[in-house]
């Protein structure tokens, strides 16, 4: 049986013994212990997991990849390379379009604006940061 199958057994036995409530709170107790392992099993197996912590416990010991493993997760905290690319890339100036002669629309995210000063664009759209050029 697997876990699944126990797990609609559990919920049918629940519906069928509501009025009994040592064996329905009994029920619903195994249901979430088996909520819960099934969780941990999208983790990983506990074999899987000791493995990989031997891996990083010897990694670290040794410096070299631990190290590694450490810078990752400071670059990690700042963004992931495709945020990275994707601040770089709004850098880059890109033309908007005119409406009319006070109003125009981010190339990037469609956000329409209205100038100030006449014909004056802003260096950078409001909305999502894209630098921007008449």
């Amino acid at each position: 049986m697997t876990e699944a199958e126990a797990k609609l057994i559990l919920e049918v036995r629940i519906s069928r013994f509501d009025h009994a409530g040592d064996v329905n709170e009994a029920l619903e107790i195994a249901k979430k212990a088996l909520d819960e392992i099934q969780q941990y099993r999208e983790i990983g197996t506990l074999e899987e997991l000791a493995r990989a912590k031997k891996y990083i416990n010897l990694s670290k010991k040794h410096g070299t990849i631990g190290e590694m493993i450490d810078e990752c997760a400071g670059y990690e905290s700042i963004g992931t390379v495709e945020e990275c690319r994707e601040a770089m890339e709004k850098q880059e100036p890109k033309k908007v379009t005119d409406i009319h002669v006070d109003e125009f629309i981010c190339p990037a995210c469609g956000y329409e604006e209205t100038t100030i000063d006449y014909k004056q664009v802003p260096k950078y759209c409001r909305n999502c940061g894209q630098a921007l050029y008449d």
